[in-house]
């Protein structure tokens, strides 16, 4: 389960960017994570839940980022339907990932102290 890895280290740059006093308190993590990642949305809400004692709620907003490929034949852009990259536009197999294995955090919510 390499999520629980992910999880430490997003909760460390957060950690990073809020400090030690404010950890505790995240409400939110909003992310961006592509399809071909590898990481299980799943595992990793819970990582986080575990890291960040917070068993009872869910912490974590995905929105999954679609894959596109770059032809290296004829260099046009397309969204493969699975994991046999067949350029629509040439019938090309020779692609290059550019897009949809990303993993970024974009916001963190905290709750107010009050």
């Amino acid at each position: 389960m390499h999520e629980f890895g992910i999880a430490q280290n997003i909760v460390e740059s957060i950690r990073q960017e809020i400090g030690d006093s404010l950890i505790k308190r995240v409400n939110k993590i909003y992310m961006e994570i592509g399809r071909l990642s590898g990481v299980s949305t799943e595992s990793l809400e819970f990582s986080l839940q575990v890291l960040l004692d917070r068993k009872d709620s869910r912490i974590l907003e995905v929105a999954e980022i679609e894959p596109i490929v770059l032809c290296k034949n004829c260099r046009s852009e397309f969204s493969p339907e699975d994991m046999i990259w067949i350029c629509p536009n040439c019938g090309d197999m020779h692609g290059e990932l550019i897009k949809g294995n990303e993993i970024r955090i974009i916001n963190v919510e905290v709750e107010d102290e009050n």
